[in-house]
């Protein structure tokens, strides 16, 4: 797929989940590079830079695209070749770069799967490829527990983990969002993943997460976040707090003279987690 086609998947929500946008964006600029025709190293790293930031703008609350598309290109630009070998030598980068986030989602769901204990309730939010596989890989290991998803309004990323869960047969129940605190009571952990951890160490994650974190610590939950390290935001660059058409909210119903504020991310302070849990390891500080 084109740089092109696949920035307005991502702003269209086609394609989700931190990790899977930052591997698509790193497919898109391996496409780039096959057909690239740049004449010279200066002339192809131009272009290179150039549809990288078309694909970093695409999401600006996760910092997991940037973070690729910088790893990508400083990895490119620290190669010592000419055309065209420069090209050849670029695109093996990009399939190691691919392989180095495979190995660590693999090592992070692993490690993520140790928190999960026989006969827990736990609450999830939104969807996470990396929770779902923590799960799953709990699941597999021969823990048995139930899970609760919240709904995820307006775009119902919850309808998405609940479905992988049930035919992985994780015995699945949703709620609606607003839900979350009356069912608290009776939940053992908490687990969402996230699209961002500030340098600060605040987490940026889908719009809920902070309600989820403020029952949890009214009932005494245990709440951990699960991430790779290529959402840090070590850099300190921070990130937008994304809003998206009203109409998403509506759904085809009219409120003349109302303004509708489609906020996507909030952003939640590390005090409200017990933990993060990333390839290396769950942290009790961070």
């Amino acid at each position: 797929m084109s740089v092109e086609s696949v920035a307005r998947d991502i702003r269209e929500m086609k394609i989700q989940g931190a990790v899977t946008i930052a591997m698509a964006a790193e497919e898109a600029l391996e496409e780039f590079i096959k057909n690239c025709q740049a004449g010279s190293r200066d002339d192809f790293l131009s272009q290179l830079r150039a549809e990288g930031n078309k694909l970093a703008e695409a999401r600006p609350s996760a910092i997991a695209l940037p973070n690729a598309v910088d790893m990508f290109i400083e990895k490119v630009e620290a190669i010592n070749l000419g055309m065209p070998d420069l090209k050849d030598a670029a695109l093996l980068a990009g399939k190691e770069l691919m392989e180095d986030t495979k190995d660590s989602f693999k090592e992070l769901t692993e490690k993520g799967s140790e928190i999960v204990r026989d006969g827990q309730l736990i609450l999830i939010h939104c969807h996470s490829s990396t929770v779902t596989g923590i799960l799953k890989k709990a699941w597999d290991s021969g823990k048995r527990f139930n899970v609760i998803c919240t709904e995820t309004r307006p775009s119902k990323q919850g309808f998405i983990s609940a479905k992988e869960l049930a035919e992985h047969e994780i015995p699945t129940t949703i709620v609606i969002d607003s839900a979350v605190a009356s069912v608290m009571a009776g939940v053992d952990i908490a687990l969402v993943g996230a699209d961002t951890i500030l340098k600060n160490g605040d987490v940026v994650n889908k719009i809920g997460t902070l309600g989820v974190a403020l029952a949890a610590k009214e009932f005494g939950v245990p709440m951990y976040v699960a991430t790779q390290r290529l959402k840090f935001d070590t850099k300190g660059k921070g990130v937008g707090i994304e809003s998206r058409p009203a109409e998403e909210i509506l759904e085809g119903a009219e409120l003349p003279g109302v303004e509708i504020e489609n906020l996507v991310f909030d952003i939640t302070k590390k005090s409200y987690f017990k933990g993060i849990i990333t390839e290396g390891g769950i942290r009790l500080k961070w």
